[in-house]
């Protein structure tokens, strides 16, 4: 299930840029992995029992960085929000409150892979961006 909604938000942003990304960026091959990307390939394998794919493809650039990505990966599928951390932030902020919070997380991890993908020029974010509190 995480897979193959990882690899759905990857495609949808993968068109959303179109082929550009693939020129930006190939995939390295396997046989041209050097040692520390064949050490980070055969975690990964021994860590998801499948080989690398996807956004990891991409991140065998910086091997290093790629298997802290699984890692926290591997964390966070594990864990959940606790009975007692869901009663607290509800007591704090409500069931609307806490919904609201999640969806706004949400929402702005969805606009931050948007436009990391498309290389969206930070200058056009903030030139746009109306003031705060409008």
């Amino acid at each position: 299930m995480t897979r193959s909604l990882v690899l759905i938000v990857f495609s949808c942003t993968a068109v959303a840029t179109g082929a550009r990304a693939a020129e930006r960026l190939p995939t390295i091959a396997p046989e041209n992995y050097s040692a520390e990307q064949k050490q980070a390939a055969a975690e990964f394998l021994a860590a998801r029992h499948t080989a690398v794919f996807g956004p990891f493809e991409l991140l065998m650039y910086s091997p290093q960085l790629m298997s802290a990505a699984r890692a926290m990966g591997d964390y966070l599928r594990s864990q959940h929000v606790s009975d007692r951390s869901f009663e607290r932030a509800k007591a704090r902020f409500g069931p609307r409150g806490v919904v609201d919070i999640a969806g706004i997380v949400g929402y702005y991890t969805l606009l931050a892979v948007q436009l990391n993908a498309a290389q969206y020029p930070a200058a056009k974010i903030t030139a746009a961006s109306p003031a705060v509190g409008r």
